[in-house]
């Protein structure tokens, strides 16, 4: 994984998110919130969510979603974290940080926050940044960031 060796128990995972009824952008449903809920099937290219399933995340259910605001032609910036029972081996590089001129890019933290009974111990996340753009058709951005 890009210079990462990641420990992780896949049934442990796939256990805490079946008690996860949806993802954060789902629960806070802000307009930044569901614009991002609204596109996220097409948020992530096909290998991070072939790492995700590995891991035994549900791609639905983020830990936390963010926006992060424009970043130009008409795209906005989002981050966050999907957690899985696991730890670092080791790594030969620190995670990445955002890249607001990459339209993708994830890393690995053990820093994120920990609500929604998220467990205390053995848990690290994936963290990524995307780009998408505005979609909510009955919304206009500038109403949705006053």
């Amino acid at each position: 994984m890009d210079g990462w060796t990641v420990r992780h128990d896949r049934a442990a995972t796939v256990a805490y998110y079946q008690t996860v009824a949806q993802g954060d952008a789902d629960v806070c449903g802000c307009p930044l919130c569901r614009n991002f809920a609204l596109q996220r099937s097409a948020a992530f290219p096909a290998e991070f969510l072939g790492l995700l399933e590995r891991l035994g995340i549900d791609a639905n259910k983020e830990q936390e979603a963010f926006d992060w605001g424009p970043v130009g032609d008409g795209l906005r910036q989002y981050g966050g974290w999907f957690c899985f029972v696991g730890d670092f081996a080791k790594s030969y590089a620190e995670p990445a940080g955002p890249h607001f001129t990459s339209p993708f890019s994830f890393g690995f933290t053990d820093s994120f926050p920990r609500h929604g009974g998220v467990p205390r111990k053995d848990v690290v996340a994936v963290e990524f940044i995307t780009q998408l753009p505005w979609l909510l058709p009955d919304e206009s951005l500038d109403a949705a960031l006053r």
